[in-house]
Parts: C-alpha cells; sequence; structure tokens
C-alpha cells in the first residue's frame, strides 16, 4: 500500500459537492483502499462492486474484484460494471482520471483523506450518499483520540523522524496524519515545518534535526535499520517500528494506529529513562 500518492493538489471548480438529492447508491466503486474501508465501517460492502489493488482490509475485502489500481483503470471493465457511483480519493486518484470518468457520465465523489479527527465527518458525508447511519462509530473513535490525548497529554516530549523508505529517504509533513498521531502521543516530528505531505531527505538533514527516535512501518523496518548501520550516532535501538497500514490510511484503524505509536514511544522512554522537558 502507498503511504503517500502523487499530485496532492485539490480539484479545481469541477468538482461537485454532494448531491443530497441522488438516490442511494446501490452499485459502488472504490478508488483507493481506505475507501474501501470505510464503506465496510458503515455496513455498506455489499453494494461494493469493484475496487482497485491493495484493497485488503478487512479480509472480505480481498474477494471484491479489481479494477485496477489508484492510477490506473480497466475502462472497458468499468462500462461492463455500470456503477452508479464511483467514490475517489481526491489527491490520491490522478486528477485526470476523475475527469475522465465524468467526462464519460459516471457520479464520482471525490474525497480527501481526511485528518485524524475529521474522519468522523467524512464518514457522515459518506453515510448520506448511502442513506444509512454512522451509529456512534465516528463519536466512539473521537472519544478514543481523546482519550489517548488526554493520557500522554504530560509525557516528556520525544523528537521524531517518521522514515516512510530507505531508497530514496522520505519522511512526512505537518499536514499529514501521522503528524497529529505524534502531537496525541506526546511527541513531535522533527519535519514538521514542512508543509508537503513527504519530503525527499538526506541522510544528512535527518543527523541535523537531530531526532530522538526513528518510527517507521513494519514492512519497511528490516530495510531502514539496516540502512543506518553505517551511521554510529543512530543507535538500533532508537529505530521503532509501527503497523504501516494503521498509521497511513485514513480510515477508523487510525485510532488503534495512534494507540500503537503512543505505546511504542511510551515503552521507548521507560527503557531509555528519558529526562529531556518539552
Amino acid at each position: 500500500m502507498l503511504l503517500f500518492a502523487c499530485g496532492q493538489d485539490k480539484l479545481n471548480d469541477e468538482s461537485p459537492s454532494l448531491d443530497s438529492s441522488l438516490k442511494p447508491a446501490q452499485r459502488v466503486i472504490t478508488l483507493a483502499p481506505h475507501l474501501t474501508e470505510l464503506l465496510f465501517s458503515l455496513g455498506v460492502q455489499d453494494r461494493i462492486i469493484a475496487t482497485v489493488e491493495y484493497s485488503d482490509y478487512p479480509d472480505l475485502a480481498n474477494k471484491i474484484p479489481r479494477i485496477g489500481d489508484a492510477f490506473r483503470i480497466d475502462w472497458e471493465l468499468l462500462a461492463k460494471l455500470k456503477p452508479d457511483l464511483v467514490l475517489a480519493w481526491e489527491g490520491g486518484n490522478p486528477q485526470n482520471v476523475i475527469l475522465e470518468l465524468r467526462r464519460r457520465g459516471y457520479q464520482v465523489e471525490a474525497f480527501p483523506n481526511a485528518s485524524l479527527f475529521e474522519l468522523p465527518q467524512q464518514l457522515e458525508e459518506l453515510s448520506s450518499l448511502f442513506n444509512v447511519s454512522v451509529q456512534g462509530v465516528g463519536e466512539d473513535y473521537t472519544q478514543g483520540l481523546l482519550a489517548l490525548q488526554r493520557k500522554y497529554k504530560n509525557r516528556t516530549n520525544i523528537d521524531v523522524f517518521y522514515q516512510v523508505s530507505s531508497q530514496p529517504i522520505y519522511s512526512i509533513g505537518s499536514k499529514h496524519t501521522i503528524s497529529e498521531m505524534l502531537q496525541v502521543c506526546g511527541a513531535k516530528n522533527v519535519f514538521s515545518d514542512y508543509p508537503e505531505l513527504a519530503s525527499p531527505l538526506s541522510p544528512e538533514a535527518i543527523l541535523e534535526a537531530n531526532p530522538d527516535v526513528i518510527l517507521t512501518g513494519k514492512n519497511s523496518y528490516s530495510n531502514i535499520r539496516k540502512s543506518w548501520q553505517k551511521i554510529q550516532s543512530i543507535s538500533a535501538a532508537n529505530i521503532l517500528q509501527v503497523s504501516g497500514d494503521e498509521v497511513s490510511r485514513a480510515s477508523l484503524r487510525m485510532l488503534e494506529g495512534t494507540k500503537s505509536i503512543c505505546e511504542t514511544l511510551d515503552a521507548w522512554r521507560n527503557n531509555q529513562g528519558v529526562t529531556k522537558n518539552h
């Protein structure tokens, strides 16, 4: 699963607002794994007739037919499926693909990645397309985040470099949900002054930022740890891992991802006997 996508610019004015007069969608195609997850959260997964690669959660999502990936669509298969709604990822799916879908007459609703605390609002917007109730799911998610925020707000601050990949080295900027998660956990992204969602970096820039911890996804952990072995100032004990999908996909699993980050960083605090103040 790609943590970031190209072309993060928002769609232009041709992007329509949600039309409440539309009939509830019955035949839906999702063009991003996190959108598939959100429809499962709403209990309308039986209306998904096709999705894209990496839509693998929950397990039942693996049984949904594929129509392409985040960047390409099988137009012939799309025409045969005749969806009454296509859910697109604004900032993830290429703009030209979304505009071409609309040009061909498909009803398309494009959603950007929701921020950590805005996800319940996005669930509400999605639920209106299917005429279903969120049934308190969003409230449980928000209360869970607030509970974590209260628990960790007085912890000793940790400066964190979240590394996406080793070749090339990529980190996250201030607008990424992982930066929000770190804040909830009483930590700070050392590159929080970067406005981009993701930025390529040199090893020298990272050493200059002097993070306490390098955090990464489990799938990247082994390669990233090996890449830092030659740098004596980076201890392997300070390279930590969390579940990549839980922290990178804009779904309800972000709550579990935040919890995982908080617990991982807190265990490091306790093991290191950190005394640095905010």
